[in-house]
């Protein structure tokens, strides 16, 4: 039986209560790439061992493939000095083997100055997780005030948070593929996005997304 190692005390966290009030979980990883926190949402996901499980202080996928990718995304990402806020990040789709709708992953480094001395067990990497079947929906209205978008552009951006392709986003919308580029040009004039992984960089730092 495999041996789940959990992170510091809730008292010891960086950032204690305030991960738990986000809509999507969230798991904090230090330069050695182990974790060193973990909210509510993430960790009924890991504890499910369906598509994401914890072993060891380290977080792996279940899925070899999925293992894989998730591997190279958390290197690429703890080996990443640029300070380009959408640099070293990546989207990942994990597969789970129950067969329920996959996880979408956003693994991002936290971005830090050289000149500040951190501790060991400082935060160094961000795994944001989506779980359809436990993540609430973005409120578009709160988009759409956050960005001035319209109403399309909103559901667009809902549907590239969730890890949608445009295809997949005009096939859901009833429109041309051209229609959804359309939309994603202006998004990303209007967010200062310049690529998905960014943009959901962006609306993931407001903690109170989705909260009434």
């Amino acid at each position: 039986m495999e041996t789940v190692t959990l992170p510091r005390r809730k008292e010891e966290q960086p950032f204690p209560a305030v991960l738990d009030l986000v809509p999507f979980g969230v798991i904090l990883l230090n330069e050695s790439k182990h974790l060193i926190q973990v909210n509510q949402l993430a960790g009924l996901v890991t504890a499910e061992a369906d598509g994401l499980r914890i072993i060891q202080n380290t977080l792996c996928a279940t899925n070899p493939n999925s293992r894989q990718r998730l591997r190279r995304a958390i290197e690429k990402a703890g080996t990443t000095h640029d300070h380009r806020a959408d640099n070293g990040a990546e989207i990942i789709t994990i597969f789970r083997s129950s067969g329920r709708e996959p996880l979408e992953i956003l693994v991002t480094p936290l971005h830090r100055k050289r000149h500040t001395a951190f501790t060991q067990d400082a935060p160094a990497l961000a795994v944001l997780i989506w779980d359809p079947q436990k993540t609430p929906p973005l409120r578009r209205d709160r988009i759409r005030h956050m960005y001035r978008l319209t109403a399309a552009e909103a559901r667009v951006t809902e549907g590239l948070v969730r890890g949608m392709a445009v295809v997949e986003l005009a096939q859901e919308m009833r429109v041309q593929a051209n229609t959804i580029r359309t939309h994603l040009k202006r998004i990303y004039n209007k967010t200062g996005a310049r690529r998905q992984s960014e943009l959901v960089q962006l609306l993931a730092r407001n903690l109170l997304l989705n909260m009434p």
